[in-house]
């Protein structure tokens, strides 16, 4: 005959198995309902001509516009002197690292910092969108280069329609 503690042990390591494996499921769940909310996308390269500051604009789905090409597997977006792109591709939403860079005529790059407020960053105002034009739609993204201090005195309130 089972003793009751036995019983009682045995019924222990059940809750404990129990417990554990309703964790790991609320760990997996949580997971990946987080994946599912924000889904990732090919992270994108700027490359920004060395001194440029102001707002970049970049407009995609554009006819007769060159595709984007990809630089170690990201989008590589090769900015002229007025700050303002054209592409065929499509935007993609989600989630990426993207890295940003001022290019000098020799081809050197450096790459520039994105922080929060007081840190030191260089690039601002991120956003992206759809706007009617001329009975046209037009998608784009656009950001604003240059310091903290540049963003706040020519840029937080400036932001130019595509």
């Amino acid at each position: 005959m089972i003793s009751l503690a036995k019983c009682f042990q045995a019924r222990q390591v059940v809750v404990s198995v129990c417990v554990a494996a309703g964790l790991l499921l609320y760990v997996c769940l949580t997971l990946s309902s987080c994946s599912m909310q924000y889904p990732q996308r090919r992270p994108g390269r700027y490359l920004i001509p060395e001194g440029y500051v102001g707002w970049v604009t970049i407009k995609y789905r554009v006819k007769d516009a060159p595709a984007l090409p990809i630089e170690d597997g990201r989008y590589l977006i090769n900015l002229p002197a007025s700050g303002h792109a054209q592409t065929s591709s499509e935007q993609e939403y989600g989630w990426a690292n993207d890295d940003y860079f001022y290019y000098s005529p020799d081809g050197r790059r450096r790459q520039l910092k994105v922080t929060g407020w007081g840190s030191g960053g260089m690039i601002w105002g991120q956003s992206n969108g759809k706007e009617m034009a001329n009975g046209n739609e037009v998608i784009f993204e656009r950001f604003f280069v240059g310091t903290e201090e540049e963003f706040k005195r020519k840029g937080a309130t400036t932001a130019p329609s595509p």
